[in-house]
């Protein structure tokens, strides 16, 4: 992978993340990466549903020792997350 490409491969994560949590969430305008999601309005409930929707979205699955609710709290959290366990960047339009 180029320099270039992992900067590019991670912006394509952030924004199949934002869609993902865009059909769960009400995301406020600007979201940041250290954004607390639980403040945004994340139940536990929420967040199942969150790491099913990504695993099926990357087409991953998340290791169990990974399954840890800080792990989903953060948009930047769950970018870093996808981009160690898959080479695939989620939605392609």
């Amino acid at each position: 992978m180029t320099n270039e490409a992992a900067p590019l491969r991670e912006e394509r994560a952030r924004s199949g993340v934002l869609a993902v949590l865009g059909d769960i969430l009400q995301l406020p305008d600007g979201i940041e990466d250290d954004t607390d999601l639980s403040a945004c309005g994340l139940t536990s409930l929420e967040a199942l549903t969150l790491i099913f929707a990504i695993e099926e979205e990357f087409r991953m699955s998340v290791p169990d020792e990974e399954l840890k609710l800080a792990n989903f709290l953060t948009v930047g959290r769950i970018v870093r997350i996808v981009l160690s366990h898959t080479g695939d960047a989620g939605r392609q339009g």
